[in-house]
């Protein structure tokens, strides 16, 4: 492991790259990196003093500086007042359940004086059994755990992410008694509507229940894709579940062409994947390797979106 700067980092923290355990990159994967790519530094195939300078430079002011930028795209937009929340919803990620919302829809949506309420990392949204809200997700990322066997001590789980744009508690529009534990991975913004509420609203307005049904459909199979595919590589399954991510919850930077994903960390790309931690390590330092992705703490640095989607297509 290389040496620890002087930064305060968690103990906890898994080191992507560390040069005891070089061997375990996959430099014989076919990714096409343009020839001009800019690596940042530490990246590509630096030596174990590159890529120990490479985290020194990863101090906190580096980590503020990445922060505020995934919150640009929230700070033009006040979702606790009703009014501004009337902007943008249809820039959210393609298919989720407010960009197939229509402006007439949303607007009856929020007449019911709806506000969003923020939720810092590690926070839990009240999706339990006494909760009676479904939340839509405006800004963030959460992870969500079922457990198909029960919720115990050491019980298998199923983790998703749910980003911006995403209809979350859907089951209460069913039984009131259903909960999933939905964890916050970043500063999340979500806007509560009673469970009857939206149910009054879905009978009203049909386009409504299409907008919902094919949101929903459109992540039953988005699922199937970058979760399920247990019997491919974990290289393409890595590179598909952060390709997925960066289009749901990336912010990316016009300046440098890189796409940041604030909130997830190694530990929760091997639960949602069901891969060892281990595992998951040696394809993200493939991906370093390459210049393509670089983790850092609860965070990815997406530099080149191309070459992962070409890797997550299984090419």
């Amino acid at each position: 492991m290389p040496s620890t700067p002087d930064t305060n980092w968690p103990a906890d923290f898994n080191w992507p790259m560390d040069s005891d355990r070089s061997a375990d990159i996959d430099r014989s994967a076919d990714i096409k990196v343009p020839t001009d790519f800019d690596r940042p530094a530490g990246t590509g195939r630096s030596s174990d003093s590159g890529r120990s300078s490479d985290i020194s430079r990863s101090s906190d002011s580096n980590r503020l500086s990445d922060s505020s930028r995934s919150t640009d795209s929230s700070r033009s937009t006040d979702p606790t007042r009703p009014t501004d929340l009337l902007q943008d919803h249809e820039k959210k990620p393609e298919g989720s359940f407010l960009q197939r919302l229509s402006a007439e829809d949303w607007r009856f949506l929020l007449a019911d004086d709806l506000r969003g309420r923020s939720f810092g990392p590690d926070e839990y949204l009240p999706l339990g059994q006494d909760d009676r809200n479904v939340y839509m997700i405006w800004d963030g990322v959460v992870r969500q755990d079922r457990f198909p066997l029960g919720d115990r001590e050491n019980a298998p789980t199923v983790t998703r992410f749910r980003g911006g744009g995403q209809l979350v508690g859907e089951a209460k529009l069913i039984t009131l008694d259903s909960a999933v534990r939905t964890r916050c991975l970043a500063r999340t913004v979500v806007i509560p509507c009673r469970a009857r509420r939206f149910n009054v609203l879905l009978s009203s307005r049909p386009k409504v229940k299409v907008a919902l049904l094919r949101s929903l459909e459109d992540r039953n199979r988005s699922d199937e894709l970058v979760y399920t595919l247990t019997t491919r590589p974990p290289l393409e399954r890595t590179s598909r579940l952060l390709a997925h991510l960066a289009d749901t919850a990336g912010v990316p930077d016009p300046r440098t062409g890189s796409t940041t994903i604030t909130g997830p960390g190694q530990k929760d790309i091997a639960a949602a994947l069901q891969l060892a931690v281990s595992t998951t390590e040696n394809a993200l330092r493939t991906l370093r390797y390459h210049g393509i992705v670089e983790a850092r703490y609860r965070k990815f640095l997406v530099h080149d979106v191309d070459a992962l989607r070409h890797l997550a297509a299984g090419a």
